[in-house]
């Protein structure tokens, strides 16, 4: 299984043939691109601070674009987005977090990239748009 995790600029970590971990930092587009294509797991690791219960990360959406499952933090906006079809959610320890990408890797094939990818779709721009657009056009 390969594990994806981001930080800034860019940091990713996965499995290179199921031989070890290889670690990349300050990746471009096409990079972080192939990098994502060969990734099982994407990391939503938020934080427990205020700061940022508001909002959700924009890694969670990026994955979601590529059909790749979420593993990520169990805190307000994570909860709002994130369901069983879609990944699952850890406590902030290392010790849920361990338990729950075991579980993770272990029902990894349940997870289906399409229905994740079609998911994401109405949270790309265009999605945003049209459903704003439709909601405030004037009924014909």
């Amino acid at each position: 299984v390969q594990h994806t995790i981001p930080c800034k600029p860019y940091l990713f970590v996965h499995s290179k043939n199921n031989n070890g971990t290889s670690l990349y930092r300050n990746l471009k587009g096409k990079q972080v691109d192939k990098i994502l294509r060969k990734t099982d797991i994407g990391l939503v690791h938020i934080p427990p601070d205020n700061r940022f219960s508001g909002q959700p990360s924009t890694k969670l959406f990026e994955y979601w674009a590529f059909g790749i499952p979420v593993l990520g933090t169990n805190y307000d906006c994570n909860r709002k987005f994130i369901n069983s079809q879609l990944g699952m959610l850890y406590e902030d320890s290392p010790i849920s977090f361990a338990v729950q990408l075991t579980k993770m890797t272990g029902v990894i094939n349940t997870f289906n990239s399409k229905i994740i990818m079609k998911h994401s779709k109405k949270y790309t721009w265009q999605g945003i748009v049209i459903k704003n657009v439709l909601l405030f056009s004037p009924i014909k």
